[in-house]
């Protein structure tokens, strides 16, 4: 093999070789393109996480209250039902007493 060939060959190597560098600096912008949507789309999940967490936070802050104000309910309803229940005792004495008077 001669010089022409050899410098022929390397010049070919050469060319391949600068090839093959700007496949890589195009591979490893694109890389870095998808990296960095990749982390904006993290940068979102993240963002929505922290608005649904809050939603739920505040869902449970309603939940809760509505549950306190269900017991208040039910514990009036019960006292009423007591209420009810003394004052049906109540008539049901006076009821006696004037059964007793009008005999």
């Amino acid at each position: 093999m001669g010089i022409e060939e050899k410098k022929a060959k390397f010049e070919e190597t050469l060319l391949n070789l600068e090839k093959n560098i700007q496949d890589l600096a195009v591979k490893y912008n694109d890389l870095k393109k998808e990296n960095h949507e990749l982390q904006e789309e993290i940068s979102n999940f993240r963002n929505l996480n922290a608005e649904l967490t809050k939603e739920k936070l505040t869902r449970e802050t309603e939940l809760n209250d509505i549950k306190v104000q269900f017991n208040k309910i039910k514990n009036t309803i019960i006292i009423s039902e007591k209420e009810r229940q003394a004052l049906k005792s109540r008539i049901s004495e006076i009821l006696e007493r004037m059964e007793v008077h009008i005999s």
